[in-house]
């Protein structure tokens, strides 16, 4: 659900570390899914995230808060507490 920016794109610009890492994200099958946020670009299309996904394979895709979601479970009882889905700001 999240579009594929190619990695071409988005190499002239910097990248930044992101303070929360693990990520829901939602795939075209209706499922949300665990990925982990190697990194964050803002770029001239806007923000893309750098995904690590479970099978090990990494993409840039463009960040879009209703497909992709900080993840809260490590949180435990504070997993209620939203935590923003967007990426780092300025």
């Amino acid at each position: 659900m999240l579009d594929l920016v190619p990695a071409a794109v988005v190499a002239p610009f910097r990248r930044q570390t992101p303070a929360h890492p693990q990520a829901n994200v939602l795939y075209s099958d209706g499922q949300w899914r665990p990925a982990m946020i190697v990194a964050w670009c803002q770029y001239r299309g806007g923000w893309a995230a750098l995904l690590r996904w479970p099978d090990g394979h990494q993409d840039w895709r463009r960040h879009d808060a209703k497909y992709m979601l900080p993840s809260v479970e490590h949180l435990g009882s504070w997993g209620k507490a939203a935590l923003p889905g967007r990426p780092p700001r300025r």
